[in-house]
């Protein structure tokens, strides 16, 4: 673990780039993202604006929205106990849309929140699955009517997905601060706030546009993942649910649910999540990285150039008879 955070942390400068892949960053335009960008100058302004607005004071001040999300999600589970992995994904969805819009989606079915999982499932597509043009680049420009160029006509398809959901949310919040009329503060509406509301450059518009649209990348999937992985693993080991709901009741009681404000008060439970983080990452091997130069790392040398694909899972284990 020490060596892969010396090598992508404190060598950044020259391990922040990122693999090129045309079908997801080029023909759906995911380049645009800070997890998909290569490392350029408006990368680094967008990881500022990012950290400056989701330092941990301030995701203390989401702790309402984590409440009252959680809440909805445990009732919905105890409702329709079957399909909690769909009220997984619609509870996850529902506190980024309002963390970072301010949005309160609509019970059941929310066409913007439906728009926005349609979108990242041509993501989906492009990343899992193999197109030519990633190894033949010159083959983007074929027109979509050609035999052969259904890729063109699905990268389409998820661009204008992309572009729709990126513009409308934060046109929805654009036009409450025209109106002076901030209906709830924001991810959004605080960085604009920051930035001289309706008066914000063209360029600050642009980083708080794809920043916000990014929080959907880095923290639905993922998120949605580790909740489901938690059920699986708490059904595998009834016994350390047992001892973590034991430990529950003993400090927060019955009368009702543990906040962030008992994480201190709970190490069983908290290990527990841990744990279930440990074993099950979302993304086992990280987002990949790519040299920027050549690089001599512990007596090994990295050509300019090189894939980088961090081993999350178990980053602290050797396994001989992998290699």
């Amino acid at each position: 673990m020490e060596l892969a955070t010396e090598l992508l942390e404190k060598q950044t400068a020259v391990t922040s780039g990122r693999p090129r892949d045309v079908m997801a960053n080029e023909i759906l335009g995911w380049g645009t993202s800070p997890a998909f960008r290569k490392h350029d100058e408006k990368h680094k302004k967008m990881r500022r604006i990012m950290a400056s607005a989701l330092h941990p004071a301030a995701a203390r001040s989401y702790a309402s929205q984590h409440l009252d999300t959680t809440l909805q999600f445990l009732r919905e589970v105890a409702t329709n106990p079957g399909s909690f992995m769909d009220a997984t994904n619609a509870a996850v969805g529902s506190f980024i849309m309002r963390l970072a819009y301010g949005y309160i989606s609509k019970a059941g079915k929310d066409p913007l929140i439906d728009m926005v999982h349609e979108s990242f499932r041509y993501l989906g597509i492009a990343t899992s699955t193999y197109f030519l043009v990633n190894d033949f680049p010159a083959l983007r420009y074929l027109p979509k009517w050609f035999p052969g160029a259904q890729f063109q006509r699905i990268g389409k398809v998820g661009h204008d997905m992309r572009i729709r959901y990126a513009n409308e949310t934060f046109n929805m919040v654009f036009d409450q601060l025209r109106r002076g009329q901030i209906e709830r503060s924001s991810y959004v509406s605080g960085l604009l706030e920051s930035k001289g509301g309706e008066n914000a450059s063209e360029e600050d518009i642009y980083l708080i546009k794809w920043t916000a649209a990014s929080l959907f990348t880095a923290g639905s999937t993922p998120t949605a993942s580790l909740v489901n992985s938690f059920f699986l693993v708490v059904s595998l080991y009834p016994e350390c649910a047992k001892k973590a709901q034991a430990e529950i009741d003993s400090v927060v009681g019955r009368d009702r649910i543990p906040t962030l404000q008992d994480r201190g008060l709970l190490p069983y439970t908290d290990a527990l999540v841990q744990e279930v983080m440990r074993m099950c990452p979302p993304v086992p091997l990280g987002l990949a990285h790519l040299s920027t130069e050549d690089i001599e790392f512990h007596g090994y040398r990295i050509p300019k150039g090189t894939t980088i694909n961090p081993n999350i899972w178990q980053a602290d284990s050797f396994q001989a008879q992998g290699l």
